[in-house]
């Protein structure tokens, strides 16, 4: 099977529901994506379910058992655990998305757009967009970790092809 070169994007899993392995229930939807861009990796998911609490909570990646097209699979609920404050401004969303990714020589590439995550929940890039006309004409760009290595600068992120 070669689902797991599949990549999706970020804003893809965006309002799946959540479903429990153990006794096949909805805890609730995917509402935003926690992830580390220096370790390239997902953190967990923020899930929510009004009707249960009134703080949306995380789950940590290795609860996820499944992301699936069009459900994501965990083991039980209890593993879910309080989304933290701290944990939610720590977010790198807000440190990464909207950030323009520039070349060493001074190339501006466009703005980071989504994140890409792989079928074994692996950050693998960014896609990027070069505002609404360009990406509808040529598309958006995509940039993947294994090609370019980044730099993360407080106002710009600086992509160097890897060796």
């Amino acid at each position: 099977m070669g689902s797991y070169s599949m990549r999706r994007r970020g804003q893809e899993l965006i309002g799946l529901p959540i479903v429990e392995l153990e006794e096949g229930e909805l805890v609730g939807k995917l509402v935003d994506i926690n992830f580390s861009p220096e370790q390239k990796q997902l953190v967990g998911v923020i899930v929510e379910n009004k009707r249960i609490w009134k703080q949306a909570r995380l789950i940590p990646q290795e609860k996820l058992h499944i992301l699936g097209k069009d459900i994501i699979i965990i083991e039980n609920k209890r593993d879910l655990t309080q989304a933290e404050k701290s944990l939610e401004s720590l977010n790198s969303g807000a440190k990464v998305m909207g950030k323009e990714v520039i070349t060493e020589q001074g190339e501006v590439l466009g703005l980071v757009e989504d994140v890409l995550v792989d079928q074994g929940q692996n950050l693998v890039g960014y896609e990027l967009t070069d505002g609404l006309i360009q990406d509808i004409l040529a598309g958006r760009k995509i940039i993947l970790f294994d090609e370019i290595e980044l730099t993360y600068g407080r106002d710009i992120i600086i992509a160097t092809k890897s060796e």
